[in-house]
């Protein structure tokens, strides 16, 4: 079992992951408001609906304080270390311009470029970027990553299978 308390924005929650008959299960335990909601990962529809924190969780080192490092055997998702892992490749600057964003951003070009650094030295999935940049996934799609493959800007990891459930995009890189 592993246990986590979360620094969430109005108080704390607590995340619980445990293995129930060799099935992974998750707890949130006072998740906030909506918006609290955005810095989680989805997995799955409906009954199989499962979140993992998502980048959010970790652009601040001193947000988890886990109670075991244990890692489960199997996961029915993504695995956290992962996530942390696509958290860490941003720098410290650009997590400042990500804070700094605020929640309306009028100039489309600084998100874009945004976008584009994170995207510069790995490939992104759609909802990772929404997490990181806490905007909806379906906003990031339609404004910046659709246009932004069109004009060439970015590529997907997988340009034959537009809907892959992994599809995921980075910065093109020059020819």
């Amino acid at each position: 079992m592993k246990i986590q308390f979360l620094q969430a924005f109005n108080g704390d929650s607590i995340w619980i992951s445990f293995s129930d008959d060799g099935v992974n299960k998750n707890i949130l335990i006072d998740g906030g408001t909506f918006t609290t909601y955005s810095y989680t990962d989805q997995k799955g529809k409906g009954k199989a609906t499962d979140y993992v924190p998502g980048a959010e969780f970790f652009l601040n080192e001193n947000l988890i304080v886990s109670l075991s490092n244990t890692p489960p055997s199997s996961l029915n998702a993504l695995p956290i270390e992962s996530t942390e892992e696509k958290a860490k490749d941003i720098s410290d600057e650009l997590k400042q311009k990500i804070l700094r964003l605020g929640q309306r951003v009028n100039d489309v070009t600084v998100l874009k470029q945004i976008i584009k650094e994170i995207c510069k030295h790995d490939f992104f999935k759609s909802t990772k970027l929404a997490n990181i940049l806490n905007k909806h996934e379906d906003y990031i799609k339609r404004k910046f990553l659709t246009p932004m493959i069109a004009e060439g800007e970015l590529e997907y990891l997988f340009p034959e299978m537009l809907n892959h459930l992994e599809q995921s995009h980075r910065t093109k890189l020059s020819d």
